[in-house]
């Protein structure tokens, strides 16, 4: 008996229709030299893990020199939560819980904010360090 096999070419274009827009959080507290280093650090890891994957559309890093106790002083913070409003922002990755807030209250009360506004599951932040 003969088999008959089907092949199935492969595409050029990658399904873009699930692709989640991923954008990165990034948070030194002081300017002093070693932080920005650490700065550099994250935003260069996070562009290219975001970047590298396929599933994933670069969505923007944000990158604050900041205390994180309060985010009212945190401009690049407060224009993720408004892209993340817009749409523009399935998923923010970040080095750590600390570096969204140190604040737990505040960290619960955002994230409860964008689930309230963009539905259950629309927006996560993950905890990704750098390997090393």
């Amino acid at each position: 008996m003969e088999k008959k096999i089907t092949v199935i070419p492969a595409t050029a274009e990658h399904d873009k229709t699930n692709r989640l827009k991923v954008a990165a959080y990034c948070r030194v507290s002081t300017d002093h030299e070693d932080q920005a280093l650490s700065l550099k650090l994250q935003v260069s890891h996070f562009t290219t893990l975001i970047c590298e994957n396929s599933d994933w559309d670069f969505a923007g890093i944000y990158a604050d020199t900041e205390s994180g106790v309060k985010a009212d002083n945190r401009d690049e913070f407060s224009r993720m939560l408004r892209d993340c409003d817009a749409g523009k922002i399935d998923l923010i990755l970040t080095k750590s819980m600390s570096r969204f807030s140190r604040n737990t209250l505040d960290t619960l009360a955002t994230l409860q904010s964008l689930k309230e506004k963009r539905g259950r599951s629309s927006l996560r932040v993950g905890k990704y360090q750098h390997g090393g």
